[in-house]
This record gives structure tokens, sequence and C-alpha cells, in this order.
């Protein structure tokens, strides 16, 4: 059996809160220097890793908050389609945003401070 990087993947959830979203910026040029958070404020981390064909499970997991991903912390939720390998190519798929009315996330597009970086869930 063969396989190629092009059908070997998964999806990740990673989730991040406001300040790792200012440091981003930071780091972009976007925002000045003099508005990084202290760097105990920065909080991010991987909720999950779902297979190819469960990626609609992934986006409802997302959606409803599943095990309380927010955490009342994380404000931005990134799911990432991730290729196997070292030093893995992804994709972003789609962006979230916490909205405490509903006590779920909500598609956003995705922010333009985000553009550039990848590999949110591996690093």
């Amino acid at each position: 059996m063969t396989s190629t990087f092009e059908d070997t993947y998964g999806f990740f959830i990673h989730g991040f809160n406001k300040a790792e979203a200012i440091a981003k910026q930071i780091f972009k040029g976007t925002v000045p220097r003099d508005q990084m958070p202290d760097w105990k404020e920065l909080d991010d981390r991987t909720f999950g890793w779902y297979s190819k064909e469960n990626e609609d499970l992934a986006r409802l997991n997302i959606i409803n908050n599943a095990c309380d991903i927010h955490e009342t912390n994380y404000e931005y939720v990134v799911l990432e389609k991730v290729y196997t390998g070292v030093y893995p190519h992804s994709e972003i798929v789609q962006f979230y945003q916490w909205d405490a009315e509903t006590g779920k996330y909500k598609e956003i597009p995705r922010p333009e401070w985000s553009k550039g970086v990848c590999n949110w869930s591996l690093g």
C-alpha cells in the first residue's frame, strides 16, 4: 500500500486567549510592543485531534464547546488540517471566536493578524 502526504492528514483543535492574540499582532508589527501582555498571561493549547473522516464532528465539538474548551479563557479556536510527517504542512480550515451570549463558539473569518502564522497546533 502506498500513501502520499495528500491523503494522510487529520484535524487539530487549538485554542488561545486574547493575550496570545495580542502577542501575535505585536510580532507581526500591527500592535506596538509596549502593549505586550505579561508572559504569564499568554495561554494556548491543543485540545484534540480528529481523523480526516471526522471533520464534521470536530466542527460540532468546537461550536458546542465540548468538554468546556473555553475554560473561561480561550477566546479563539482554530481548526487545522495537518498532514503527516516531520514539520508537517498545515492548512487553516476555520477560525472560531467565543460568544458569551450563547455559550458557544461561532465561525469567524480568519483574522488579519493571524495570516502568515501556521502550525498553530504543533508549533
